[in-house]
Protein backbone atom coordinates (compact mmCIF):
# COMPACT_ATOMS: atom_id res chain seq x y z
CA UNK A 1 0.00 0.00 0.00
CA UNK A 2 2.86 2.48 0.74
CA UNK A 3 4.66 1.58 -2.10
CA UNK A 4 1.62 1.97 -4.59
CA UNK A 5 0.16 5.46 -2.63
CA UNK A 6 3.16 7.13 -1.40
CA UNK A 7 1.11 7.29 1.86
CA UNK A 8 3.84 6.83 4.85
CA UNK A 9 2.73 4.25 7.46
CA UNK A 10 6.05 4.89 9.82
CA UNK A 11 5.65 6.31 13.17
CA UNK A 12 2.65 8.38 11.44
CA UNK A 13 -0.47 7.57 11.17
CA UNK A 14 -2.33 6.77 14.02
CA UNK A 15 -2.61 2.79 14.22
CA UNK A 16 -6.36 3.42 13.99
CA UNK A 17 -6.06 5.31 10.44
CA UNK A 18 -3.29 2.86 9.72
CA UNK A 19 -5.95 0.08 9.81
CA UNK A 20 -8.45 1.63 7.56
CA UNK A 21 -6.02 2.27 4.93
CA UNK A 22 -4.74 -1.22 4.79
CA UNK A 23 -8.38 -2.12 4.89
CA UNK A 24 -9.19 -3.35 1.06
CA UNK A 25 -7.47 -2.43 -2.18
CA UNK A 26 -9.07 0.83 -3.28
CA UNK A 27 -6.34 3.87 -3.31
CA UNK A 28 -8.84 5.88 -3.91
CA UNK A 29 -10.83 4.87 -0.86
CA UNK A 30 -7.76 5.01 0.85
CA UNK A 31 -6.92 9.03 -0.13
CA UNK A 32 -10.52 9.54 1.04
CA UNK A 33 -10.24 7.75 4.22
CA UNK A 34 -6.51 9.76 4.77
CA UNK A 35 -8.92 13.33 3.57
CA UNK A 36 -11.27 12.19 6.13
CA UNK A 37 -9.03 12.00 9.44
CA UNK A 38 -6.42 14.84 7.89
CA UNK A 39 -7.18 16.67 11.50
CA UNK A 40 -5.74 13.67 13.47
CA UNK A 41 -3.18 13.18 11.21
CA UNK A 42 -1.79 16.82 11.42
CA UNK A 43 -1.67 15.99 15.17
CA UNK A 44 0.10 12.89 14.85
CA UNK A 45 2.84 14.43 12.73
CA UNK A 46 2.56 17.59 15.74
CA UNK A 47 3.66 14.85 18.45
CA UNK A 48 6.22 12.97 16.20
CA UNK A 49 7.46 17.05 16.24
CA UNK A 50 7.77 17.76 19.64
CA UNK A 51 9.83 14.00 19.94
CA UNK A 52 11.97 15.60 17.60
CA UNK A 53 14.20 17.64 20.06
CA UNK A 54 17.66 16.90 18.94
CA UNK A 55 20.70 19.82 18.21
CA UNK A 56 21.18 17.54 14.97
CA UNK A 57 18.40 17.97 13.91
CA UNK A 58 17.40 21.46 15.09
CA UNK A 59 17.48 23.23 11.43
CA UNK A 60 14.81 20.76 9.82
CA UNK A 61 13.07 20.82 13.35
CA UNK A 62 11.96 24.14 12.85
CA UNK A 63 11.45 23.98 9.40
CA UNK A 64 8.99 21.22 10.08
CA UNK A 65 7.15 22.87 12.70
CA UNK A 66 6.93 26.04 9.81
CA UNK A 67 5.54 23.56 7.36
CA UNK A 68 2.76 22.32 9.51
CA UNK A 69 1.97 25.56 10.28
CA UNK A 70 1.19 26.96 7.07
CA UNK A 71 -0.91 23.87 6.59
CA UNK A 72 -3.97 24.95 7.13
CA UNK A 73 -4.35 27.89 5.28
CA UNK A 74 -1.41 27.75 2.50
CA UNK A 75 -1.13 23.69 1.53
CA UNK A 76 0.70 24.26 -1.00
CA UNK A 77 3.40 26.25 0.51
CA UNK A 78 3.18 24.24 3.52
CA UNK A 79 3.54 21.36 1.06
CA UNK A 80 6.78 22.32 -0.75
CA UNK A 81 8.82 23.17 2.21
CA UNK A 82 7.87 19.70 3.71
CA UNK A 83 9.09 18.36 0.48
CA UNK A 84 12.20 20.39 0.83
CA UNK A 85 12.67 19.22 4.55
CA UNK A 86 12.09 15.51 3.52
CA UNK A 87 14.14 15.36 0.65
CA UNK A 88 17.94 15.05 2.32
CA UNK A 89 16.06 13.06 4.85
CA UNK A 90 15.09 10.35 2.07
CA UNK A 91 18.25 10.68 0.76
CA UNK A 92 19.71 9.58 4.44
CA UNK A 93 16.62 6.13 4.50
CA UNK A 94 17.95 5.38 1.22
CA UNK A 95 21.36 4.44 1.99
CA UNK A 96 20.81 3.05 5.69
CA UNK A 97 20.44 -0.54 4.43
CA UNK A 98 23.67 -0.18 2.78
CA UNK A 99 24.93 0.05 6.12
CA UNK A 100 27.14 3.09 5.62
CA UNK A 101 28.60 4.00 8.77
CA UNK A 102 27.39 6.76 10.26
CA UNK A 103 30.46 9.17 9.79
CA UNK A 104 30.14 8.41 6.19
CA UNK A 105 26.38 9.24 5.81
CA UNK A 106 27.08 12.67 7.77
CA UNK A 107 30.15 13.41 5.83
CA UNK A 108 29.75 12.08 2.33
CA UNK A 109 30.28 14.92 0.01
CA UNK A 110 29.29 12.99 -3.43
CA UNK A 111 25.88 12.46 -3.98
CA UNK A 112 25.26 9.49 -5.99
CA UNK A 113 21.83 10.56 -7.72
CA UNK A 114 18.62 9.97 -7.12
CA UNK A 115 18.76 6.83 -9.65
CA UNK A 116 20.93 5.04 -7.04
CA UNK A 117 18.92 6.08 -3.90
CA UNK A 118 16.11 4.93 -5.60
CA UNK A 119 17.39 1.59 -6.69
CA UNK A 120 18.72 0.88 -3.36
CA UNK A 121 15.60 0.84 -1.72
CA UNK A 122 14.98 -2.41 -4.37
CA UNK A 123 18.26 -4.03 -2.54
CA UNK A 124 18.00 -4.48 0.91
CA UNK A 125 21.55 -6.29 2.11
CA UNK A 126 19.78 -7.86 5.15
CA UNK A 127 16.91 -11.27 5.54
CA UNK A 128 13.69 -9.33 5.56
CA UNK A 129 12.52 -11.28 8.62
CA UNK A 130 15.09 -9.07 10.99
CA UNK A 131 13.38 -6.78 12.59
CA UNK A 132 15.49 -4.12 11.35
CA UNK A 133 14.15 -5.17 7.85
CA UNK A 134 10.79 -4.51 9.12
CA UNK A 135 11.14 -1.25 10.11
CA UNK A 136 13.41 0.60 7.49
CA UNK A 137 10.68 -1.09 4.62
CA UNK A 138 7.70 1.01 6.46
CA UNK A 139 9.93 3.95 6.67
CA UNK A 140 11.21 3.61 2.89
CA UNK A 141 7.75 1.99 0.69
CA UNK A 142 6.34 5.27 0.36
CA UNK A 143 10.14 7.08 -0.83
CA UNK A 144 10.22 5.17 -4.04
CA UNK A 145 7.05 6.97 -5.08
CA UNK A 146 8.42 10.18 -4.03
CA UNK A 147 11.80 10.24 -5.87
CA UNK A 148 10.18 8.30 -9.30
CA UNK A 149 11.77 9.58 -11.94
CA UNK A 150 10.85 12.50 -14.08
CA UNK A 151 12.19 15.89 -15.65
CA UNK A 152 9.83 18.65 -16.79
CA UNK A 153 11.27 18.42 -20.34
CA UNK A 154 10.10 14.94 -20.65
CA UNK A 155 7.27 13.57 -22.59
CA UNK A 156 6.19 11.59 -19.73
CA UNK A 157 3.39 12.84 -17.85
CA UNK A 158 4.23 14.32 -15.06
CA UNK A 159 3.52 11.61 -11.38
CA UNK A 160 -0.08 12.37 -9.67
CA UNK A 161 1.36 11.67 -6.18
CA UNK A 162 3.95 13.10 -4.44
CA UNK A 163 6.91 13.62 -6.64
CA UNK A 164 10.34 15.98 -5.12
CA UNK A 165 11.16 16.48 -8.97
CA UNK A 166 7.73 17.49 -9.74
CA UNK A 167 8.18 20.38 -7.10
CA UNK A 168 11.32 21.14 -7.65
CA UNK A 169 11.84 21.05 -11.16
CA UNK A 170 8.25 21.94 -12.50
CA UNK A 171 5.78 22.47 -10.34
CA UNK A 172 1.70 22.54 -11.37
CA UNK A 173 -0.98 23.44 -9.38
CA UNK A 174 -2.85 20.15 -9.84
CA UNK A 175 0.22 18.47 -7.91
CA UNK A 176 -0.20 20.71 -4.83
CA UNK A 177 -3.74 19.17 -4.79
CA UNK A 178 -5.04 16.81 -1.72
CA UNK A 179 -3.87 14.35 -1.05
CA UNK A 180 -0.24 15.29 -1.64
CA UNK A 181 0.37 17.83 1.03
CA UNK A 182 -1.06 16.12 3.80
CA UNK A 183 1.32 13.10 2.15
CA UNK A 184 4.34 15.03 1.91
CA UNK A 185 4.02 16.27 5.70
CA UNK A 186 3.19 12.90 6.78
CA UNK A 187 6.38 11.41 4.60
CA UNK A 188 8.58 14.47 6.06
CA UNK A 189 7.17 13.66 9.84
CA UNK A 190 7.86 10.05 9.91
CA UNK A 191 11.43 10.66 8.14
CA UNK A 192 12.40 12.81 10.80
CA UNK A 193 11.11 10.90 13.31
CA UNK A 194 13.23 7.87 12.33
CA UNK A 195 16.28 9.97 11.81
CA UNK A 196 16.04 10.65 15.69
CA UNK A 197 16.50 7.91 16.45
CA UNK A 198 19.30 7.04 14.73
CA UNK A 199 20.97 10.13 16.03
CA UNK A 200 20.28 8.54 19.63
CA UNK A 201 21.74 5.30 18.45
CA UNK A 202 24.81 7.01 16.96
CA UNK A 203 25.74 8.83 20.17
CA UNK A 204 24.72 5.95 22.55
CA UNK A 205 27.32 4.20 20.56
CA UNK A 206 29.84 6.70 20.67
CA UNK A 207 29.54 7.13 24.47
CA UNK A 208 29.86 3.09 24.60
CA UNK A 209 33.55 3.12 22.26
Amino acid sequence: MAEETGIPIAWVPRAEILDKLAQGNDNDKRFKVLAGHSAEVLDDCRQLLTECVDPWLAASTSLAHSALDAFGRHPEASMALAVVVADPLAKWAARVPRLVPAVELTNARKDPGYATYRSSLDLPDFAATSEFAVRWLALTRPIKRFFVAWRATSDTPAPERLSRHVVAHGPMPEHFSAPNPLIAVMLMSSLLRAQREWAEGVRSDSDNE
